[in-house]
């Protein structure tokens, strides 16, 4: 995926897949650079599962955003508790209403064929998150490092800057 068109999707998930109040538009452009830059943490905007694992393998990342099954199906149980944020998730990704009814393999490799349900899992992993998204980029990479990649993954801050430029060449 090119940066604009990851910029777009992001932009489009971030204002869209919300609980029961929109974001601010600042706000959602803050959320919108964090899943921006997760993906080119995680994938480097062209990996769309995880290098050693098979597509019939449940293990492994998943997704532009690299989301592992375990967050999938926490974020399914999410969806199904509020149903502010499953009205608004599939009205931003369709496709995404399969997935309170796909085992889990399944719905995993939507995941990887689906960028937009892809996003969505991303912005839902980041919505379980009671801390605000950060305005600045050092503080999303922190954000992204505690809450998505966490203490075990290989993933480090300057990494998450470092290829963050990948989705904005001028930083």
């Amino acid at each position: 995926m090119n940066p604009d068109e990851l910029i777009r999707l992001c932009r489009d998930c971030a204002g869209a897949v919300y609980g029961t109040r929109p974001p601010t538009g600042r706000y959602a452009e803050s959320v919108a650079r964090l899943l921006a830059g997760t993906a080119a943490a995680e994938s480097l905007l062209r990996y769309r599962r995880q290098i050693g694992f098979s597509d019939t393998n449940i293990r492994g990342a998943w997704g532009l955003g690299q989301t592992e099954q375990h967050a999938v199906a926490d974020s399914v149980k999410y969806l199904r508790r509020r149903v502010d944020v499953n009205v608004s998730a599939i009205r931003f990704a369709p496709n995404a209403a399969a997935a309170l009814l796909l085992d889990p393999l399944p719905l995993m490799q939507l995941i990887k064929a689906d960028d937009r349900v892809a996003c969505l899992f991303a912005r839902l992993h980041y919505l379980r998150v009671a801390e605000s998204v950060p305005d600045d980029l050092r503080g999303q990479a922190g954000y992204w490092k505690r809450y998505y990649n966490t203490r075990l993954g290989k993933g480090t801050v300057e990494g998450y800057m470092d290829k963050f430029r990948l989705v904005d060449p001028a930083l």
